[in-house]
């Protein structure tokens, strides 16, 4: 029973996306790229900027004593 639920509510959250998809417009497709980009780029940043604290503070460092 369970697993019927949660089978019906994926179909219906699946329509439901396909629905949204079909009424949008095109330049709302390309916003939502542009953003998804941004956030990609911001996250990647993010990260690397923490490789970089992280390798930083693995170094000994002969200033700190």
């Amino acid at each position: 029973q369970i697993l019927e639920h949660k089978n019906k509510m994926l179909k219906n959250h699946l329509r439901n996306d396909n629905q949204e998809t079909a009424a949008m417009k095109p330049a709302n497709l390309k916003k939502r790229k542009e953003r998804a980009k941004e956030h990609n780029l911001k996250v990647a940043s993010e990260e690397k900027q923490e490789r970089l604290e992280r390798s930083e503070n693995k170094q000994p460092q002969d200033s700190q004593s």
